[in-house]
């Protein structure tokens, strides 16, 4: 979904495309289609939610399950029509037995990449005086860093940019 989102800004129509992309017997897009098809026949988020969870923790039992998390995921980009905090919001809501952290995350990239940073709310940057700084995560130390993260953006970008095959022909700021 994400690399649809450089090209896309409709996220229903990402959503569909990133699950025509997938191969037809794959659980994950069974579980795309189902999501699709009851988002088109009128369901509720909640309602969605609940037939993932139920069908596909089921088949796939695990706190992590990828088929599950990726429905989610799916579902808030539909459900969030392109708002940041609806989006994360959308996510950390979803019941028991996924990744919330996760699904949030693959979520609001999606959002990201189709809106840019000004998909994020300025009381969200602000505090974050356009750094990224620290040398732990948690108790694992890390390599120190100290970067600009609009930097850090533009030389992601650059890369994508560069990079032979990537199916990118524009960046968005």
């Amino acid at each position: 979904m994400v690399s649809q989102a450089f090209v896309e800004n409709d996220p229903r129509t990402i959503v569909r495309q990133a699950a025509a992309l997938i191969h037809a017997e794959s659980p994950y897009r069974k579980c795309l289609v189902e999501i699709i098809a009851l988002a088109d026949a009128g369901k509720s988020f909640e309602d969605i939610e609940h037939i993932v969870i139920e069908r596909w923790i089921a088949e796939y039992p695990g706190t992590n399950n990828a088929v599950a998390n990726g429905g989610i995921v799916a579902l808030c980009v539909w459900f969030g029509e392109g708002d940041f905090l609806r989006t994360v919001n959308l996510a950390c809501r979803v019941t028991d037995y996924t990744d919330a952290d996760f699904n949030a995350a693959g979520a609001v990239a999606v959002v990201g990449v189709m809106h840019g940073l000004r998909a994020i709310p300025k009381q969200l940057l602000d505090p974050l005086h356009d750094r990224v700084s620290g040398d732990t995560l948690g108790d694992v130390p890390l390599p120190p860093v100290d970067e600009s993260i609009s930097a850090l953006g533009r030389r992601t970008a650059a890369i994508g940019e560069r990079e032979p095959g990537n199916g990118v022909s524009s960046t968005r700021t």
